[in-house]
């Protein structure tokens, strides 16, 4: 089953001045694991999808109006370089990128949003699968605190291989029993604890616990996206403030001793 992630090559452009990694195509590697039909991880890369082509497609209309400005009387600095240019087509540009960046900055942050929950859906998936319903009873219990006190009674250096074993051999009442516990309990540290979750989860929810890792993955990306746009319309409003151009030449001058 294809994505569809391949064919944004063609309809977003891949451009030298925007940053690849805001580009939807980059989501490629994650398609895979996530689109796999009936699970969250459908929903949940079209939503990166949709966010990334959006920030993506409205940094390149930034870099193509900044481009387009007409030449002038003022100076401002484009490109890092001070560049004679229209004031007043200075001033619309502004105004497009507020009315841009509402629109576009509201649109990617509803796909983040989306992701957090599908997410936090995931999460709850592979928590519900590293426990076992009879866990909480008073039997579950006592069965537990035994299991804690063995795994504690082990040579530091072999805890982790018998609960290792217990993963693989699919004993998921002795797994649980040390995750839902305090790690000093089995005399744990918290990262073999944040080690043997991570291989258990594997093990009892491979698709939920790989999706859940790529979700995290692409919920950082979109984020990162958003905010370059972000630091993009900044630059294009400072391009607004003469006084600003004018103060960054003279610290030039200054560094240059000129």
């Amino acid at each position: 089953m294809t994505t569809g992630l391949e064919d944004t090559i063609e309809t977003v452009p891949i451009r030298a001045d925007v940053p690849v990694s805001m580009h939807p195509s980059s989501l490629i590697p994650f398609g895979k694991v996530l689109n796999q039909e009936g699970t969250i991880g459908v929903q949940a890369l079209a939503a990166a999808r949709e966010a990334l082509t959006t920030a993506y497609t409205a940094f390149s209309q930034v870099e193509d109006a900044v481009k387009s400005l007409p030449l002038g009387d003022e100076t401002r600095m484009i490109g890092g370089r001070p560049t004679k240019v229209s004031a007043g087509a200075i001033e619309e540009l502004v105004q497009a990128v507020g009315k841009s960046e509402e629109r576009v900055i509201g649109a990617v942050q509803r796909r983040y949003d989306e992701l957090s929950r599908h997410h936090g859906a995931l999460n709850t998936r592979v928590a519900n699968a590293l426990d076992v319903p009879s866990r909480k009873t008073p039997e579950g219990l006592a069965v537990a605190g035994a299991i804690w006190a063995h795994v504690k009674s082990l040579p530091s250096d072999k805890r982790m291989s018998f609960l290792m074993k217990a993963v693989e051999d699919g004993d998921k009442t002795t797994v649980a029993a040390v995750l839902h516990a305090p790690a000093y309990l089995s005399g744990m540290t918290d990262k073999q604890m944040a080690t043997l979750r991570h291989r258990a989860a594997h093990v009892f929810a491979p698709t939920d616990a790989a999706q859940l890792e790529a979700v995290e993955a692409m919920m950082d990306r979109v984020a990162a996206a958003g905010s370059r746009v972000v630091e993009r319309y900044g630059r294009v409003r400072e391009m607004a403030s003469p006084s600003a151009a004018h103060s960054k030449q003279k610290i030039k001058a200054l560094a240059e001793g000129k």
